[in-house]
């Protein structure tokens, strides 16, 4: 490997990773933590000691985001942004079982927010995110990609769901 090839995933890296967090500190802990305090005393689950079942979803979000963000420099040759987005086709890792592990990461982090912090507030935030995501998908990123990688893409979204995981199997006959 090369040192420019070297320096330049680096930098990749740096990118991705800023990125990550300017994006999750603002939007995902900053915006449902003002609205948790914002709306509190109006509006609330009760869930109780149940409240802590939201690590799951939260942990299991916060580890797709952070495992996509390392993804995409190291293996897709770019970052998440829109403005420096990947070179390869992701498929391999968590995109060997949902085309959207970062989006997916991102709503379940909302969801566990919301479950923690007993926050119907947060909830609707999360539905609000995943709608916006939805429509990124299918109106921008989708078309986006097919028209970068053809038929590559399409084959990899009939066999990958867009956001279930799907458990796969290698193929041992």
């Amino acid at each position: 490997m090369t040192s420019e090839t070297s320096a330049n995933k680096t930098s990749t890296l740096v990118k991705s990773i800023a990125y990550l967090i300017v994006v999750a500190v603002s939007l995902f802990v900053a915006l449902p933590i003002a609205l948790w305090l914002l709306t509190r005393q109006l509006i609330a689950f009760h869930f109780g000691l149940f409240r802590f079942l939201g690590f799951a979803p939260l942990i299991t979000g916060v580890v797709f985001a952070v495992w996509s963000t390392i993804y995409f420099p190291i293996h897709a040759k770019g970052t998440p942004a829109h403005s420096d987005p990947p070179k390869k086709l992701a498929t391999t890792g968590l995109f060997h079982h949902t085309r959207n592990p970062m989006y997916l990461g991102a709503t379940l982090t909302l969801i566990g927010q919301a479950i923690l912090l007993e926050s119907p507030t947060v909830l609707a935030l999360a539905a609000a995110v995943w709608t916006f995501f939805q429509l990124l998908l299918v109106y921008f990123e989708e078309p986006t990609l097919k028209k970068r990688f053809g038929q590559t893409y399409t084959e990899y979204t009939q066999t990958v769901p867009r956001w279930l995981i799907k458990p796969r199997h290698k193929n041992t006959t």
